[in-house]
């Protein structure tokens, strides 16, 4: 899938082709790429599962500030390989969340 936007640089660059493989249960972090409301493909990580709507997951940009809305289970098409957000990047939003 080749990717056409910044939302995800850092880690994934625009128009770089990425590979995505069959994920049946994404876990926190984990980079996936989704069907969006507007049927149109959506790549960002995974940061945590949504209380409002049980069986769906909250998903982020690298570049955003806010979450997207919540995506069910079922609307992820997989996840991407060979990519993997690095600690600094997961600290960085864990210390934003706490303090937003």
């Amino acid at each position: 899938i080749r990717i056409i936007s910044g939302s995800m640089e850092p880690l994934i660059m625009t128009d770089e082709l990425v590979e995505v493989e069959i994920c049946n249960e994404p876990q926190l972090f984990d980079v996936v790429v989704y069907h969006a409301h507007n049927k149109t493909l959506v790549c960002h990580f995974v940061c945590g599962e949504s209380k409002a709507e049980p069986g769906s997951l909250l998903l982020h940009s690298m570049t955003g500030g806010r979450l997207d809305l919540p995506v069910a289970q079922e609307k992820i098409l997989g996840r991407v390989r060979n990519k993997r957000i690095n600690l600094y990047h997961k600290m960085v939003f864990v210390l934003k969340r706490l303090f937003v």
